[in-house]
């Protein structure tokens, strides 16, 4: 939590008369950043890649195959989130104090979508007219993130 460089004892109207000492005073500002990476993408195991003719095969029953569970180089998308908050204490009397604030969940609204189909069996990226595009190594256009929002609280201590 950072006290912001306005009003009583800071750089920028550092004395200000009661009136605006009252609009100006007692400021604070917060951030919770979060940077994660993604997490590797999982192939469906039920495939396996022979570039005979249609190049993924059906594992055959009982059969053996030797394809990764995930794949590390390819990752689901970067996820990176911030939320910000905005308190301001108003003295009512010398210990009487009211705090408002405001806060913002996912404040710049950062989108976050699926991973890819990993699903050789749904054939090749294929675009279908209204619901975008469909099929193997395509990103569903449906977003996995929550739209920004906004909190506003108050709360008196003496």
């Amino acid at each position: 939590m950072w006290n912001l460089s306005l009003g009583k004892g800071s750089l920028v109207l550092s004395n200000p008369n009661r009136a605006i000492g009252t609009i100006v005073n007692d400021w604070t500002h917060s951030t919770v950043s979060v940077y994660q990476s993604g997490t590797p993408v999982g192939i469906n195991t039920g495939y396996f890649y022979t570039c005979n003719t249609s190049c993924w095969q059906n594992i055959p029953t009982r059969g053996l195959y030797d394809l990764a569970e995930t794949i590390n180089q390819i990752s689901t998308q970067t996820i990176a989130n911030i939320d910000l908050s905005l308190q301001k204490g108003v003295w009512i009397r010398d210990n009487i104090c009211f705090r408002l604030r405001l806060d913002t969940f996912n404040a710049l609204n950062t989108v976050l979508f699926p991973g890819p189909n990993t699903n050789p069996g749904d054939c090749c990226a294929h675009f279908i007219t209204g619901s975008g595009w469909t099929g193997f190594w395509t990103v569903p256009e449906i977003q996995q993130n929550f739209p920004r929002a906004l909190q506003v609280s108050g709360k008196t201590t003496f």
